[in-house]
């Protein structure tokens, strides 16, 4: 199986590049000066650019964006065009991404809360999520992804689901077709199985330090995601894993590379 691993964000390799040149909103506040937002865009895609140049060289082919990429971006009070202007940093980085068949996604900061109980987060949300989409379109991304928690858990797990996929159905389409979810480790693991039923048809994200599973629960996670699955294969598959996660993770990758199943 080929596994095509990355990073997320920073290199460290590369000292003195950083895609999160930023201006703070205080700062802004004080002057106004939209020419400090240009240069900080300028910088951080050029950032981008020798980050991503250097991740082949290396054999490096995923890469996960930073949210920084674009400052003040989703301040509904700091209005600019951080598209049209930045058009030809966009191309060239698209160009650099699609001929090397890269992958890129978008991991939205722990300001992005969907299920939210606070109507004005929600708002802030969503406009995060647009950021987000917005730049995926811009660099032509084709497997647009915006990774995504399920969030708190206020007034319970299962009013906390409802509060997400109200929200989640709020969206746009493309937005929808673009998330995915992630467990985490401490409240949305084994109940985000449950959770999926609810959801057919988004992608889905798994992090590899969720916590062991039992033989049941990793059967309910690769039926979740494959809809016909022979039941000595599940067997095989959890016999073989003995509750690593990692390893259906894999399994099902290879399945689908080699369109041996369908979802």
């Amino acid at each position: 199986m080929k596994i095509r691993l990355g990073y997320a964000c920073i290199s460290k390799t590369l000292s003195n590049v950083t895609t999160s040149s930023t201006i703070t909103y205080t700062t802004f506040q004080k002057d106004k000066d939209y020419k400090k937002i240009d240069t900080a865009i300028k910088s951080n895609l050029n950032a981008l650019k020798e980050i991503l140049t250097y991740n082949i060289k290396n054999n490096i082919h995923f890469f996960r964006l930073s949210s920084k990429l674009i400052p003040l971006a989703t301040k509904s009070d700091v209005i600019f065009d951080y598209i049209d202007p930045y058009k030809d940093y966009y191309n060239s980085i698209a160009k650099i991404i699609k001929d090397n068949k890269l992958r890129i996604d978008f991991h939205p900061d722990e300001f992005c809360v969907l299920n939210s109980t606070k109507s004005e987060v929600v708002k802030n949300s969503i406009a995060i999520l647009e950021y987000h989409y917005n730049l995926l379109k811009a660099l032509e991304i084709k497997n647009k992804i915006l990774v995504l928690h399920i969030g708190g858990n206020t007034f319970g797990k299962k009013n906390s689901i409802s509060r997400f996929i109200n929200n989640f159905n709020t969206l746009s389409k493309d937005i929808q077709e673009s998330i995915a979810i992630e467990n985490d480790d401490t409240i949305f693991n084994k109940e985000y199985i449950r959770f999926t039923e609810f959801s057919k048809g988004s992608q889905f994200i798994f992090d590899d330090e969720i916590e062991k599973l039992e033989s049941n629960d990793c059967i309910a996670l690769i039926k979740t995601i494959i809809k016909e699955v022979p039941q000595k294969v599940l067997d095989d598959i959890c016999y073989a894993a003995e509750n690593n996660p990692f390893y259906i993770i894999q399994f099902i990758e290879y399945l689908l590379e080699n369109k041996l199943v369908n979802i």
